[in-house]
């Protein structure tokens, strides 16, 4: 290196992208005893990511293989499969590697719950 020429560097840090819902659908599967729930999300999951549905005060495993969509802005499908829920109103998060989707519609006055993110289950 010539003289007086030097090297510049920065601290790494990782930068946290928390997942979106955009969609969510519940499906009871009574015969099996358990609901599955499939979601939505945006940006894609990489199958070597973890990923956790936060439904109520329950963490609840992926328990489907991830598959990558064709199209690179295309949201992934994640199916989770939930036992001895009871009904009620639920809001859902997505957790993908420690950080978890927002659950507040911040477009709305005064600040509610994103519909994306909210599950009904019923009897």
């Amino acid at each position: 290196m010539p003289q007086g020429d030097y090297v510049r560097t920065s601290e790494t840090l990782p930068l946290a992208i928390a997942p979106q819902v955009v969609g969510i659908e519940s499906q009871r599967l009574a015969a099996a005893g358990y609901w599955t729930v499939a979601v939505d999300c945006l940006p894609q999951v990489r199958p070597s990511q973890r990923v956790l549905l936060l439904l109520g005060d329950r963490g609840v495993p992926l328990q489907e293989a991830i598959a990558l969509p064709d199209a690179p802005t295309a949201p992934s499908r994640l199916t989770f499969r939930v036992k001895n829920i009871p009904p009620g109103d639920y809001v859902v998060r997505l957790r993908v590697d420690g950080v978890d989707s927002i659950p507040v519609d911040f477009a709305t006055r005064p600040l509610g719950f994103d519909e994306h993110q909210r599950l009904s289950i019923e009897n």
